[in-house]
């Protein structure tokens, strides 16, 4: 389904009207403001993912964003000839199956310096079922920074998506899916930089735009209020370290030199006591330790005010 605008070309009012074609099946896309805060999100993404992967692979490493740009997943696993992999995943609330692409020689060099190797690429094969494992294990490990990446947005948490058995991870999106790509380049121990895809697809978009539209009039109504209110509202957005304190324990060298698996430390406090929850160093509430479906979580018994 179309539909015809009219619309007059510029002031050269004695030329032709131009004629635009509007495809109502075509899924919504990022508006000039909203790409622009997509993209440096996609930024801090990149920054922050440097910190996990160098600290995974015991190698230093970059990933700089370079381009975001619209495709559909069949034009952009074409044009790729570098035998990609794929490792689907869902950003959590929002919906559809986002893929994360990369290069299979990468992916094996990646895997290499997780086992303690020295980055080796030297197979033509087909990747493992450890390797895959270890792939997926890495790639999650670095999307989870997106949820700080883009905290200021939105609240997202990248999730693994399971795929069936004997089915290939680029099958999880159909051909025609148009998709937001942000094309990365990724730097590993000192090799040449390698493309590196992260593709949002349109179910995903959809959910996005909505919130980036409520963050984007809240911007534009921030822009009218004293600077004192701007900056107070934007240190609500401010990324903290949040951590789980466990007590003290003071023992021996002798004690320690000593434990192997299945030993017990005990910390000397009773189950029933709960923890400290400190924000950059600062107590802000006690909790008991707990899990939320298959991760672990604390739950808040107590708030410490300031």
């Amino acid at each position: 389904m179309t539909a015809t605008d009219v619309r007059p070309a510029g002031s050269q009012r004695d030329l032709p009207a131009e004629v635009v074609l509007h495809d109502f099946r075509r899924p919504e896309g990022l508006t000039r403001p909203q790409r622009e805060l997509v993209e440096a999100a996609f930024v801090r993404f990149g920054a922050l993912a440097d910190e996990e992967l160098t600290n995974l692979m015991r190698a230093p490493t970059t990933l700089v964003l370079e381009s975001l740009a619209e495709s559909t997943w069949g034009d952009l696993v074409a044009s790729r000839n570098d035998h990609p992999l794929a490792v689907p995943f869902s950003l959590e609330p929002l919906e559809g199956t986002c893929v994360l692409v990369l290069p299979t020689g990468t992916a094996r060099v990646v895997a290499d310096l997780r086992l303690g190797g020295a980055g080796a690429d030297d197979s033509t094969g087909p990747l493992g079922t450890v390797e895959r494992g270890l792939i997926v294990q890495v790639a999650l490990t670095a999307l989870h920074r997106m949820h700080v990446a883009f905290a200021d947005l939105l609240s997202v948490a990248a999730q693994p998506v399971v795929v069936e058995d004997g089915r290939d991870p680029l099958d999880c999106l159909g051909p025609d899916e148009l998709c937001q790509v942000a094309h990365f380049a990724l730097t590993l121990d000192g090799r040449p930089p390698c493309p590196v895809a992260l593709c949002l697809p349109s179910p995903t978009i959809r959910g996005m735009v909505e919130a980036l539209r409520t963050r984007i009039a809240q911007m534009e109504a921030g822009r009218n209020r004293p600077p004192t209110s701007q900056a107070t509202e934007r240190l609500a957005y401010v990324p903290l370290e949040v951590t789980l304190q466990f007590p003290t324990v003071v023992t021996t060298a002798e004690s320690i030199l000593q434990l192997a698996v299945g030993d017990e430390l005990t910390l000397g406090v009773p189950t029933s006591e709960p923890l400290e929850v400190r924000a950059e160093g600062l107590l802000v509430a006690r909790a008991t330790i707990g899990r939320s479906g298959d991760r672990k979580a604390c739950s808040i018994v107590e708030e410490v005010l300031p």
